[in-house]
């Protein structure tokens, strides 16, 4: 159910409408919304999650990077693309999780992931430990299980991405996902700025 609000009413309708709907409700809404944010929490709704939706340029970076560490190019032609794949479901199951769990089976997942190239790394088992999937200078998507490497390995794809384009983008969750956020936290960035997700329970 889709609702607009022309006028702020008195009451509170939400929870008539969760009664109808059978289950929590969810807005999404731009941090600049700062009256209808103050209705909603006023009426029970919880902000559950900040999206930030940076561009980056090189001289956005906060130090200069640094990092040698090996990073490998994959398409989804090599046999090591399902690997990184299965990095990232694993890791997008356990980030949305907190707001609206996953529930959708591997390959149904996999037939959504909107792009088919990134850059990988190994660990010392030449097991995939950190992923990015990229389209041209877009980060789509981040995934890693190991906290000790993640920083380098973004900083070694930035230096690869920035040879080749002016300009990055990408979106962090900050509740949720502590690796988008690690490539995030590289950058000078203004906070204030979020998309932000209100659950009504």
């Amino acid at each position: 159910m889709k609702i607009k609000l022309i006028s702020y009413p008195d009451f509170s309708p939400f929870e008539k409408i969760k009664e109808i709907e059978g289950k929590p409700l969810q807005v999404m809404i731009e941090s600049s919304e700062t009256e209808l944010i103050k209705y909603l929490t006023s009426n029970g709704f919880e902000c559950k999650r900040h999206c930030y939706c940076p561009e980056f340029t090189k001289t956005d970076l906060k130090d200069k990077l640094q990092s040698d560490h090996p990073i490998h190019y994959f398409s989804s032609e090599d046999s090591i693309y399902q690997k990184c794949c299965q990095l990232l479901y694993q890791h997008y199951i356990e980030i949305s999780r907190p707001v609206s769990p996953y529930t959708a089976d591997y390959e149904t997942f996999l037939e959504n992931v909107p792009t088919d190239s990134g850059f990988y790394s190994l660990d010392i088992n030449d097991r995939v430990d950190n992923v990015i999937f990229t389209e041209k200078n877009e980060i789509a998507y981040v995934a890693s299980s190991d906290k000790e490497t993640c920083s380098v390995f973004y900083q070694s794809v930035l230096k690869c991405i920035f040879s080749k384009y002016d300009q990055t983008f990408f979106e962090a969750d900050e509740e949720t996902d502590w690796c988008a956020m690690t490539l995030l936290h590289l950058f000078n960035y203004d906070y204030q700025k979020s998309f932000n997700t209100y659950i009504y329970k």
